[in-house]
């Protein structure tokens, strides 16, 4: 359930893209990054 409300939260921030530069400031670990990219390929 955790997993899901998290993922929640981040499609919800994925409108902001403050917050996406916030993400490629940071060194993610690779799983996260994988996340990140589907998350932003689907928004295209």
């Amino acid at each position: 359930i955790a997993k899901e409300v998290h993922m929640k939260s981040i499609v919800r921030q994925a409108k902001n893209s403050k917050y996406w530069d916030l993400w490629d400031c940071q060194k993610l670990r690779p799983e996260f990054e994988v996340k990140r990219r589907r998350l932003f390929k689907a928004k295209q």
